[in-house]
């Protein structure tokens, strides 16, 4: 269950041949290729820029039934195939999904017709080969590497970097992290920390999944409110100007959160309101 309403890394893919340009939401938390249908009549579908399987000449049916549930909804479709294209990037005959049929809020507030899944192809519904492994299969990069940068700012785009490391986006030191659970990109997570102080959480050690696909922190119900009952801060903001600071531990290193990293503070009529960037999610087992 994902939450895709908040997020806003959008970049441009083709799909077809002539190529049919759709803005996706590059998400390392999914596996599959979707976007939206022409044939999809919902309005959330018919508001967004939408693939015609029709104005290409390289579709090929597979007509496979998919229904996947999001945080804000659910889309079904099936999944068939066609070229894929992504900057100087070409992949012939790859799988994806055509959203055929769209419940709730998926799209509709956001800026994108689709889903680029990067997670490992285990996650893959029928097993098929997302996109990162085809081009890995079909040897398109020197170095097998996806790369992403994140602007502070909204008004600046981000940037995905397939096969190299943008040195230009960085500073410091980059540390490696072994991926533990090859279904999404899951990392060993130590410890988190209030202030400095174990809030007992990891014993014995966290999976924590690198997820593109989501603005907000989230975490199993009963940790995630254990850490938002130290927070001193409440829905006035008041306790803002007190609230300490978040670590999460990976290896020997601390990654810290200040208050304005994890408090979205605005005026509304007049007045501040704040809300934790945090969401929980209960993850069934073994994931």
């Amino acid at each position: 269950m994902k939450n895709y309403k908040n997020t806003q890394y959008v970049g441009e893919i083709s799909i077809g041949t002539p190529g049919q340009v759709l803005p996706v939401i590059f998400d390392t938390g999914s596996a599959n290729l979707w976007v939206t249908s022409a044939l999809c009549k919902d309005d959330s579908c018919t508001s967004h820029t939408s693939y015609n399987r029709e104005n290409s000449s390289t579709w090929k049916k597979v007509g496979l039934k998919v229904e996947v549930a999001f945080g804000t909804g659910e889309i079904a479709g099936e999944l068939n195939s066609d070229t894929f294209g992504l900057g100087s990037i070409k992949i012939l005959d790859q799988k994806f999904g055509e959203i055929l049929k769209e419940n709730g809020d998926v799209f509709a507030a956001g800026k994108f017709s689709g889903i680029l899944g990067l997670a490992y192809p285990s996650m893959a519904a029928y097993n098929q080969t997302p996109v990162f492994d085809s081009i890995i299969k079909q040897k398109l990069l020197k170095n097998n590497i996806m790369t992403f940068f994140y602007s502070l700012n909204e008004n600046t785009d981000g940037q995905i970097s397939l096969g190299f490391i943008d040195d230009t986006r960085y500073t410091g030191k980059i540390y490696y992290y072994d991926v533990i659970d090859k279904y999404y990109w899951t990392i060993r997570l130590n410890d988190i920390k209030y202030n400095g102080k174990s809030l007992g959480l990891c014993n014995g050690g966290c999976k924590a999944v690198v997820d593109t696909g989501t603005t907000l922190n989230t975490g199993p119900s009963k940790d995630i409110m254990v850490l938002l009952n130290k927070i001193p801060v409440e829905n006035d903001c008041s306790g803002y100007s007190t609230a300490g600071v978040i670590s999460f531990v990976f290896g020997n290193e601390e990654y810290q959160l200040k208050t304005n990293d994890y408090i979205m503070k605005n005026q509304v009529r007049g007045k501040d309101e704040c809300r934790a960037l945090m969401m929980p999610l209960d993850v069934p087992e073994p994931q």
